[in-house]
């Protein structure tokens, strides 16, 4: 029988130089996706751009809402108030608002309820005792959908407020606890 071949010279051991290459790896491939995950999802979150509400007085005192949504192709909208009148002053009017970041203030009346996590996203606005919401599928005026076209004008009358609106409810807080919803005023137009 012939004798067995000698064993292979041993390993040394990893040089500690190169053990920080099987650290330092993964963790560059985690960072290089995480860019390139955190950009792509911004990407899909704005891509199709915030809503955008002019708001205005008409020549005859009604305020009035001006919707645009350029991306679904909305534009020109009108929701007119009639019989009420705007407690911004004249001189500041018309002011246009993107809903691009969640505590944007508006002009008149109150943000009731947000959800801009993926733009457009949903708007609901309380004027004047009505609420309009904004969705990518429809225009609810007091909770009744209307389907988006372009150059559309509502007009929204003290005949047809809902009966009540909920006050908007406290917010979670993502950090624990409760915060306040928008505030109401005083006033009874709202």
């Amino acid at each position: 029988m012939s004798p067995l071949p000698p064993p292979p010279p041993t390993q040394t051991p990893t040089a500690p130089s190169s053990t920080w290459r099987i650290f330092a790896m993964p963790a560059l491939i985690a960072l290089v996706g995480y860019v390139v995950m955190y950009g792509c999802d911004r990407h899909l979150r704005v891509r199709r751009g915030p809503w955008q509400v002019t708001y205005a007085r008409e020549s005859d005192g009604t305020p009035a809402l001006r919707i645009h949504q350029e991306s679904l192709g909305i534009s020109n909208i009108t929701v007119r108030f009639d019989g009420e009148t705007s407690p911004t002053a004249a001189e500041t009017l018309p002011v246009v608002v993107r809903f691009d970041d969640p505590d944007k203030p508006v002009p008149f009346g109150i943000l009731a309820f947000h959800d801009l996590m993926y733009q457009p996203g949903t708007v609901v606005l309380q004027c004047f005792g009505h609420e309009v919401q904004m969705l990518p599928k429809a225009l609810y005026l007091n909770r009744v959908p209307h389907a988006w076209t372009s150059e559309g004008e509502f007009r929204l009358t003290a005949s047809n407020k809902p009966a009540s609106l909920a006050p908007p409810k406290a917010i979670r807080s993502p950090f624990g606890g409760l915060r306040p919803g928008p505030q109401l005023t005083n006033d009874s137009r709202y």
